[in-house]
């Protein structure tokens, strides 16, 4: 899974901590407006299967996935993996989602989750909606004092 990585010392980002099939916590969930697709690795599917999950796997394909970015190559899938239950930790209690299907990226060995557009886009998600909470809190943001990022 192509994603931008920085030194973590530079990044206020808390990490997302979501349960899958009740019995793996990911650490590594990431929510990405720029994803058209929901990729779980490899890694995350044979650790679930190793803890006694039975997630149902469908084979199909290959598709060819294109990540974002000038030196990312395509990621080609044969499988989806589809998720009972996921379950994340939130602020008003669990947020429990069910049936979700994503791709499984399987040459990425960590255990990692990638939720797409769509997923955020049903559980509220929106540039509109974002952009006007925003404007809620102020009508201009100032950003002169932000650092200067690098990979």
């Amino acid at each position: 899974m192509a994603t931008m990585k920085t030194d973590p010392v530079h990044t206020e980002r808390a990490k997302l901590v979501a349960t899958v099939e009740g019995v793996l916590t990911v650490n590594a969930s990431l929510l990405d407006s720029g994803a058209d697709l929901s990729v779980a690795s490899g890694g995350l599917v044979s650790a679930l299967l190793a803890a006694g999950a039975a997630p149902e796997i469908t084979t199909m394909g290959p598709f060819s996935l294109r990540p974002y970015g000038a030196d990312s190559r395509p990621v080609v899938v044969t499988k989806q993996v589809r998720f009972g239950s996921l379950k994340f930790k939130t602020g008003c209690g669990p947020l429990m989602l069910r049936g979700l299907r994503v791709w499984v990226d399987e040459a990425v060995a960590g255990v990692e989750l990638t939720l797409g557009l769509p997923v955020m886009q049903k559980l509220g998600y929106s540039d509109k909606t974002l952009l006007e909470n925003a404007h809620r809190q102020q009508a201009q943001w100032d950003f002169a004092d932000q650092t200067i990022a690098t990979p």
